[in-house]
């Protein structure tokens, strides 16, 4: 029942679909035909792919999960991350879920972006050194997907006055990787946190 499509970005932005297929052999070998035919080369134009990404509408009871996976290192990353940003919360407000996740390959990519596109998407960022199976990591991030721990995170900080929370919004929290929030009393106190 899942759908599919596939984008690069390497000088300009193409797809494999005009809108997402069903996730069937034939629509699959379409897809790898589209991606063993992709030329590397060109600048990494990410903004253009997030925005083409991001922006379709998803049918109503269908949730979106998007995966960028680069090896370069590309630049406008607070544009990115709005739009990653956005994205989710606009799903949410429909009622509708969204992730972002990351893969960078090689040694030479932007951590930032990578960290930072998958926290703005409530998802997880992945790195690929040159000594590893790109399908490992790949396999990785769809276990995560398949497999969050808990969702719709909130936390209740009681009676304490607490302001700067990061990260914002709170991410879904998935198996085997830890969950990490800072925030800044606004006064000293005591309380539960929940």
């Amino acid at each position: 029942v899942d759908t599919f499509n596939i984008m690069t970005f390497a000088g300009q932005t193409a797809r494999a679909f005009s809108e997402p297929r069903r996730a069937n052999q034939a629509n699959i070998a379409e897809g790898l035909r589209f991606v063993n035919a992709a030329q590397a080369g060109g600048g990494t134009y990410l903004a253009d792919a997030v925005a083409a990404a991001l922006s379709p509408d998803v049918e109503p009871g269908r949730h979106r999960y998007v995966t960028f996976l680069t090896d370069g290192y590309v630049g406008n990353e607070a544009a990115i991350f709005a739009d990653a940003r956005d994205f989710v919360a606009e799903l949410k407000r429909k009622g509708q879920r969204a992730r972002v996740f990351s893969i960078g390959f090689g040694s030479a990519v932007n951590r930032y972006l990578l960290e930072g596109i998958a926290s703005a998407g409530q998802g997880l960022a992945t790195v690929v050194s040159d000594r590893e199976a790109p399908s490992t990591a790949v396999n990785r991030i769809f276990h995560y997907v398949d497999h969050p721990v808990m969702r719709d995170i909130a936390i209740d900080w009681g009676d304490l006055e607490v302001t700067d929370v990061e990260p914002g919004p709170l991410p879904d929290l998935f198996a085997s990787r830890p969950f990490i929030v800072h925030a800044r009393y606004g006064k000293p106190g005591r309380g539960v946190v929940r």
